[in-house]
Formats: C-alpha cells, structure tokens, sequence
C-alpha cells in the first residue's frame, strides 16, 4: 500500500493546531502499516521530512514554518520572517518604513535651508549696516563715482595721487604727518564738481614708495625741502597748471616750501591747522637740546624706534591718538582708523616715521610766511589740543595772509571732521583768485 502523505492545508477551516493532535494522527497512520518514519521532536518544533517538502513544491516557505507562526501566538506571520524585522526587535516594518521616510523628510529639509539659505541676497543686509552712516555711504558713493586713484613716477619712485574734476582751477590737497590722500575723501569728490582736483600722498607716506632714509649718506631726505620739490614738480609733470595748495598740519610746512621755492606755481595758500613746530630745536631751552638729541639718536638707531613705533601701530593706539586730535571723536570712525594705519605697516613706514620725529631742524612757518608772494588763508579748529589756537592767532599778522578763520567745534583736522564747513571755505577762496593768472606755459 502506498504510503499516505499528511499535508498541513492552511485553507482547511478544520484544521486544529495542537502538536499533539498531529502526532495521534501520524500514529494511526503508522499503525495502518505506512513507512512513515517517526517524527522527531527539536525544540518543541515539528520538522517535516524531505519527502513533505518536495512534495510542497511551490508552496511557500511561510507555509513550512507555520508552526512557528502558530508558536508565535497572535502575532502576524509578517512579523516573524524576515531578518531585519528579527534584529529590529520590537519595532514592526511599518515602524521601520516610517522612520526612513522621517529620515528623508529632515535631509529634504536640511538641503532645502541650505538653498534657501544660499539664495538669500545678502545686499539688504549689507545695506542696511551701512544705512546706520548715511555720511559713509553718501562719500563712499561719490568716491568711486567721481574719481580715482593713479600714480606718478618722481625720480624713480612711485607716488600715489587721486583726482577729481575735469574743469576749474587745479587745487592740490596735502595731508599731515601720518596721514594720506584719503584724508581728504571727504573733499576731493565734493570739490570735484566745481574744480580739477588732486590729493597727493607725499613720498615715504600713504601708499607712495618709502625709500629707506639711510640710503642717502647720512644726509636728511625726508625734509620739508624735498616735498616741497615734489609739490611742485607734481605741478609740472601732472597737473601741468598753477594751482591752490590746500595743506593741513604739517602739509602746510610743504605748501609754504613750495611757494617759495617756485612763486609761479602757487596761486593761493589755505592753511588748516598748520604745524606750529613745537618740537623744533629753536622752540627748546638751550639746557635741554642734548638731551633731545640724544633720544633721537636712541630711536633711531637702536631697537626702541621700532619697539615705540610697534606699539602705537595698533587699531586702538590709532583711534585713541585720532580721538584726541578730534573735537567730535564720533568722527572717527572704523573707516577712518583703517584709512591711517594700513599705509603705515607698509615695509619701510617704521623708518619714515623714526626719520621724521626725528627731525628737528628745517623751517618754521614764522620763517616762510614773510618770503610767502601769493595770498594766504589760515584756517583754524579752535578746540585743537596739538596747535593751540591762541598761538595760531599770530600768523594771521603776517601781510600775505589775508584772513584768518576761527573754525568752531573743530579739532586738529577740520577738513575731516567739519568738511561742510571747510568746502565752502575752500571754494570761496579759490573763487577770489581763480582769475589772476593763467594756465602755465609748457616747459616751465
């Protein structure tokens, strides 16, 4: 008799799950004489023999383990195959299906601010920093709309100038001691409108060469004599003109060397807040001049110029020096601060500055004034704590100055802090002279 196979039927609605009802069925088998072998028992499990599985065929394999499904009591066959569900532990495959697409929700949103983020326009906020100084934005527009900045080769050194204005009487802007060109910002645009303007950074400062002052034998190069040479074959070579000198602090010591070395160059001197020389040898006592030379001669030969000049070349020794020189230490703002200091780490500025303070000799105003042939106007800030005033006052008898102008509320350098006071000055003086004398003949 052929052996009877006993098959699990999962859609039989009368099958019973109990293990033991399923060894009483394969005993009665076995006594009716099938060669059945006996089932054995592995864990509590029924294993089927190859026989059953071959003859299962293409059932699949979730029908061959059903038992284990049975083991597993309510839970859902689904929930007891595969691997990963196995390792999961107690997080189900739909739990697993929606932490992925959480997963991917959040780097969608991550890589979407990202795009955002880039995309944003960073103008509106650029702007609107800005927006706190309407003065800075009105002089920085102006400034990189109405002029620019070149160079000038002056005996094999590279000077910096910048100009603006196409028409008019030239006027030529000279700075201070430790300033440049771009001290003047605030006017070299402004006064461009009406005039040909030009704002020159002398050699050894701003952003001109700065040759090494040993190089000339022991002999003084950085003089009130040698930018006064080149004031004036500025004149010659690049405004090719007469022009106004509008000078301040020690730039006024230039503008009067060059008017009196070449009278037919100048057409007019306004002085703002000019150097009164207080350290000159002729304004010390007679007891204290060796020992004024013998500092100079420490600074300038030994490391402490270089150790004194490194610790003022700071941001903060900068604005705090400016915030001296200024009556409205508003004024001096980051901008400014930048303005001055960064020329002055250039290579060869420690030297320049050593050479100058330094320098004690050459002329005094009260020296060049009387030698002065064209007109003159001083102007002065009255709250100047380096050139007092009352000491100013009595260039002002001299007979080629013409006026002497009290400037209120105004400091060391009223060009910068009150340049809506020192324009129109500026203007109203080049206006009574501009119609003196003509242009200048080529070659002179």
């Amino acid at each position: 008799m052929a052996p009877q196979l006993y098959t699990i039927q999962k859609s039989n609605p009368n099958h019973k799950t109990s293990t033991n009802w399923k060894r009483q069925k394969l005993e009665e088998i076995r006594k009716s004489g099938s060669n059945l072998p006996k089932p054995t028992k592995t864990n509590n499990r029924l294993h089927t023999t190859p026989v059953t599985r071959e003859r299962a065929g293409n059932r699949d394999a979730r029908e061959a383990i059903l038992s284990r499904g049975h083991k597993a009591g309510d839970r859902d066959v689904r929930e007891t195959i595969p691997s990963q569900r196995h390792k999961a532990g107690k997080t189900d495959a739909k739990r697993a299906i929606a932490f992925q697409r959480r997963n991917r929700t959040t780097i969608e949103k991550k890589a979407c601010h990202r795009r955002q983020t880039i995309r944003t326009p960073i103008l509106p906020h650029v702007a609107a920093g800005i927006a706190k100084n309407t003065t800075f934005i009105v002089s920085v527009f102006i400034f990189y709309t109405n002029h620019f900045y070149t160079t000038w080769n002056w005996k094999g050194y590279s000077i910096r100038y910048q100009c603006a204005g196409t028409s008019g009487p030239a006027l030529v802007l000279v700075h201070g001691f430790g300033a440049n060109s771009d001290h003047w910002r605030k006017n070299t645009p402004i006064l461009g409108k009406s005039y040909r303007v030009y704002s020159i950074d002398l050699i050894g400062y701003g952003y001109s060469d700065k040759p090494n002052p040993k190089e000339f034998g022991g002999e003084p190069f950085y003089t009130f004599e040698t930018w006064g040479e080149q004031l004036n074959d500025f004149c010659l070579d690049v405004v090719k003109d007469e022009a106004f000198f509008i000078c301040n602090s020690i730039g006024g010591l230039v503008g009067l060397q060059a008017a009196v070395s070449k009278p037919e160059i100048c057409r007019g001197l306004m002085l703002i807040n000019i150097s009164l020389r207080m350290l000159h040898i002729k304004k010390q006592p007679l007891i204290g001049r060796p020992f004024i030379r013998s500092f100079q001669n420490l600074l300038r030969n030994t490391p402490v110029g270089k150790l004194f000049f490194k610790s003022i070349a700071k941001p903060e020794t900068v604005r705090s020096i400016l915030s001296q020189c200024y009556h409205d230490s508003s004024q001096v703002t980051d901008e400014l601060v930048e303005a001055i200091l960064r020329p002055g780490l250039e290579p060869g500025a420690v030297d320049v500055f050593l050479e100058f303070i330094c320098y004690s000799g050459g002329p005094l105003p009260e020296d060049l004034l009387p030698l002065v042939k064209c007109p003159v106007l001083i102007a002065w800030g009255e709250k100047d704590p380096w050139e007092p005033i009352e000491l100013g006052r009595a260039y002002g008898d001299f007979d080629a100055v013409e006026e002497f102008v009290v400037l209120p509320e105004a400091g060391h350098c009223p060009q910068d802090e009150k340049p809506e006071m020192v324009n129109p000055l500026i203007e109203s003086f080049v206006a009574r002279h501009s119609n003196s004398s003509a242009a200048l003949a080529p070659g002179i």
